[in-house]
């Protein structure tokens, strides 16, 4: 064979073969591309610190439910930890880590194979299943998830109980092959009633949760409308000096003047104030509102010595409060703020020893409201030395049948005088309550056999007839 025929043949040669090598490398190329884009995919559906599916997974499975037979329906528990704060505040974000990843591999030992354990954000977790016979199955799965997760665990070396609290929802057999985004929407709902309830628990979806939860919505926006268009009111109940029944001063109360609905008391409001985060305004409104009467009796010649009002604890943290306090145009002793025991004077020790020392360089006294209440300390009380201490009517009910809670009440009378702060007892129901406290020793009355919460123009002719002799007590 000639030269001039055998060359050709080496260059095609040489061609096939670079065009196969190009080609594979294509090939590989290709794969590589596939499996960066199925890792990228797998990492957008899962969270990293847990391993566990993440929202979006979980957003897609119940847009494009799989399921395991045809008469199967899915169960949703949307889970909640119960502490998880109180770990990663002491402890630290690794503590906080330790706790998410051991929770995690708990729910994963939970789930069957056709199971789902996700973590869909901060300390929430899901975990969906399939069964012919959902409510028996979700109310099972429930009870354990609970208690597996009330098991303690160990964070360096020391034993830490979480717990957590669950809302237990399933696809009825009606519903079956409808949008079940609405789903994940009743266990937030019955998640929610859970923490309510006392948390460590599951609560169940009902339909009488979703009309509470309509009606909730609705008198959060008819409240945001009434602070914005002037319809809280403040009323006014009077305290008592207990040896003279003189007039020694008077609460601000909130009311709400429903257009509809007519005086609702604070019971009606009060949480819903604090879930929209106007709590804070709340106070401010009432605040002013009280300080206007202050000066209109004073402009009548009562003699009114001091106005209390309550201040939450969103108001305290508020960065223009002393900025708005010092423009306030009240001598001093005449305003006092009340602070319920049930604000976390632990969890805000900070906020409060260098918020109250400035409140009462302003000459604003400060009283501790409802005490007894809660399981603040009274050390941990008379660190802000109030000017007042309130005990709350529960403690002071019985006083009339019991002599351990009348020894009770006289025992927090006398460190009260110890520490020269006046004792206020609330909720004096009789005149033989009022009998009894002065008898103990009790500075101030204020209750219902003595007066109730009234307008200001109430308040008005009380004390005029009180000056003229002819107010009744009760």
């Amino acid at each position: 064979m000639s030269l001039c025929v055998v060359a050709p043949m080496i260059w095609v040669g040489f061609l096939t073969k670079s065009r196969q090598r190009t080609i594979e490398k294509l090939r590989l190329h290709k794969k590589k591309l596939v499996r960066a884009r199925q890792r990228l995919e797998y990492l957008s559906l899962h969270d990293a610190l847990t391993g566990l599916p993440n929202r979006r997974f979980i957003d897609q499975m119940i847009a494009q439910p799989r399921r395991p037979g045809p008469d199967d329906c899915l169960i949703l528990i949307h889970i909640d930890l119960d502490r998880f704060k109180e770990i990663n505040d002491t402890k630290g974000h690794a503590g906080g880590d330790t706790v998410l990843q051991t929770t995690a591999s708990r729910l994963a030992d939970l789930a069957g194979p056709n199971d789902v354990a996700a973590r869909i954000g901060g300390d929430e977790f899901i975990f969906a299943s399939w069964s012919t016979d959902p409510e028996a199955k979700a109310n099972g799965l429930a009870e354990q998830i609970v208690d597996r997760l009330e098991q303690p665990l160990f964070i360096d070396g020391a034993e830490c109980v979480v717990g957590a609290s669950a809302g237990v929802a399933w696809e009825t057999e009606q519903a079956r092959g409808r949008d079940l985004s609405q789903l994940l929407l009743n266990a937030d709902l019955a998640l929610y009633e859970a923490k309510k309830a006392g948390r460590g628990r599951a609560a169940i979806f009902t339909e009488e949760l979703r009309a509470a939860a309509i009606q909730s919505k609705e008198l959060a926006d008819e409240f945001d409308h009434a602070l914005d268009s002037d319809e809280l009111v403040a009323f006014f109940q009077p305290q008592f000096d207990a040896n003279t029944l003189a007039i020694a001063g008077v609460e601000a109360l909130a009311r709400w003047d429903h257009p509809k609905k007519g005086l609702l008391g604070p019971n009606a409001f009060l949480d819903v104030a604090e879930r929209l985060g106007r709590s804070g305004d709340m106070d401010r409104l009432i605040l002013q509102k009280a300080l206007f009467e202050l000066t209109r009796w004073d402009s009548l010649g009562m003699q009114i010595p001091r106005v209390s009002v309550n201040i939450s604890a969103r108001r305290l943290a508020q960065a223009d409060l002393l900025a708005e306090l010092s423009a306030l145009p009240v001598a001093n002793g005449r305003l006092c703020f009340e602070l319920l025991e049930t604000i976390s004077f632990d969890h805000l020790q900070p906020v409060l020893s260098e918020i109250i020392p400035a409140v009462k360089e302003l000459g604003i006294e400060i009283e501790i409201d409802d005490f007894g209440t809660d399981h603040a300390s009274i050390v941990s009380l008379l660190r802000f030395e109030p000017r007042r201490l309130k005990i709350d009517r529960e403690i002071i009910k019985p006083i009339i049948a019991s002599p351990s809670q009348r020894r009770l009440v006289s025992s927090i009378i006398e460190i009260g005088r110890s520490q020269n702060i006046d004792i206020v007892a609330e909720g004096v129901e009789t005149m033989e309550h009022a009998k009894i406290l002065k008898d103990l020793g009790c500075h101030l009355l204020q209750g219902y056999a003595l007066a109730r919460p009234m307008s200001s123009e109430q308040l008005i002719e009380f004390c005029r007839m009180k000056d003229n002799g002819l107010t009744q007590a009760g």
